[in-house]
C-alpha cells in the first residue's frame, strides 16, 4: 500500500465543512434538547401517576441526558473530531492510499448490511472494508485488483474508493460472521475501512 497527499476536491471540502458549520452543530443541539424534553415530560407524568416525590423526575431526566450525551459523542466524535476536521480544512489535503490486491476473502452480508471484504495487499497488510455504503462498490465489482482509498489525514473521514483495475475474484466466499467473531475481530469500531493487526491466514480458518 502506497500513500500520497493530494489537495481536497471541492466536494470533499464541502463534506468536511458540513461537520463543523454552525447549522449541523445547532441542529444536533436542538435535537438533543427536544429528546431531553420528551424524556422529562414522560418521566414526570409517570412520577405523578405513581405519586412519587417530585424531584425524582429531574434526577432520572438528568441521567438519561448524560447517557445521550455520551452516546452522541460516540456517534459524532465530539469536539475532538471537529477540531481534527478543522485541521484537515486548514491543510487542504487528502490522503490517497494506492492498494494492490494479492488475495481477498468475502463474508456474506448479515440482514441488510453489505458484505465484509478482507484484503491482503501486495505489501503484506491486512485490510477490512465494510458498511452499508460498501454495497454500491460491491455491485461495481469490488474488490478490484488495484484501487485507491481517499480520506482526510487528521480526522480519517472516508471520501471514496476509486477503481483502477479489473475486479479481483475472492479466494473464498464465506457465510456471515457471527456476532462473537465480529467482536473478536474488533470490527465494531470500523467505520468504512481499516488496516488490521492480524495475519491474513488467520482469516482463512474462520468458518
Amino acid at each position: 500500500m502506497q500513500t500520497r497527499q493530494e489537495p481536497l476536491t471541492r466536494r470533499e471540502r464541502e463534506e468536511l465543512q458540513g461537520y463543523v458549520s454552525w447549522g449541523p452543530v445547532t441542529g444536533r443541539a436542538v435535537l438533543f434538547l427536544v429528546a431531553l424534553a420528551i424524556v422529562g415530560a414522560a418521566t414526570r407524568g409517570v412520577q405523578q401517576w405513581l405519586r412519587l416525590p417530585d424531584p425524582l423526575w429531574l434526577l432520572r431526566t438528568g441521567i438519561v441526558g448524560l447517557l445521550l450525551y455520551v452516546r452522541s459523542r460516540r456517534w459524532t466524535g465530539g469536539r475532538e473530531l471537529r477540531e481534527r476536521i478543522r485541521q484537515d480544512l486548514a491543510v487542504n489535503a487528502a490522503l490517497v492510499h494506492r492498494i494492490q490486491t494479492r488475495e481477498a476473502i468475502v463474508f456474506d452480508e448479515r440482514e441488510d448490511e453489505a458484505p465484509i471484504v478482507f484484503l491482503l495487499t501486495d505489501t503484506g497488510e491486512t485490510l477490512v472494508f465494510l458498511g452499508q455504503d460498501l454495497a454500491r462498490d460491491v455491485s461495481r465489482g469490488f474488490p478490484w485488483r488495484e484501487f485507491e482509498v481517499r480520506e482526510s489525514p487528521s480526522s480519517a473521514r472516508f471520501f471514496r474508493l476509486k477503481r483502477l483495475a479489473e475486479p479481483f475474484p475472492p479466494s473464498a466466499k464465506k457465510p456471515p460472521l457471527s456476532p462473537d467473531q465480529f467482536r473478536r475481530l474488533d470490527l465494531g469500531s470500523v467505520r468504512r475501512w481499516r488496516q488490521l493487526q492480524i495475519a491474513f491466514h488467520d482469516l482463512r480458518d474462520i468458518t
